[in-house]
């Protein structure tokens, strides 16, 4: 059994999420956040194993969400998987730098989905987070490289 926690404020998303993860036969214990601010709350009394976040919550974009919980090192080893409509470059590139591992475009289509959720399920993970960390190192690198360039200003 799987700890599922899904950040979503549309109730569809949810159900749409939970009927994939049936046809994938993949046990869940579902909780559910509106917001980041539960999502914190959720993350203070339960460790779950995955957390699937919706990328354009009504209240906030999901990247500033991500941020707050890699900011905490206790969190670092739970995958968060984006889950959008959009496949707008610039969001889920925004997501991937603040520390999100994969994203899940959401279809209607629950065959599809269940695939990609088995997909899910099967990763390893050590390596998604291992490649999230060269992400964060290489962006790094890139600012001190440009900074010593002189593109970016100096921050003091």
């Amino acid at each position: 059994m799987h700890t599922i926690l899904m950040v979503a404020d549309e109730p569809d998303e949810l159900e749409l999420l939970k009927a994939g993860f049936q046809k994938a036969g993949i046990g869940i214990d579902m909780i559910h956040a509106k917001t980041g601010t539960q999502l914190l709350q959720v993350l203070s009394t339960s460790m779950p194993s995955i957390i699937f976040l919706d990328l354009r919550l009504s209240t906030a974009y999901s990247w500033h969400i991500i941020e707050q919980v890699r900011q905490r090192a206790i969190y670092n080893d739970i995958p968060i998987v984006m889950y959008t409509v959009s496949n707008d470059a610039t969001l889920i590139h925004e997501g991937f730098r603040t520390g999100a591992d994969l994203v899940l475009l959401r279809t209607n289509n629950i065959t599809e989905l269940s695939e990609s959720l088995n997909n899910i399920f099967i990763s390893d993970w050590k390596c998604f987070k291992q490649q999230r960390l060269a992400r964060k190192l290489c962006l790094r690198n890139s600012l001190m490289n440009n900074n010593q360039n002189g593109l970016l200003p100096a921050t003091g």
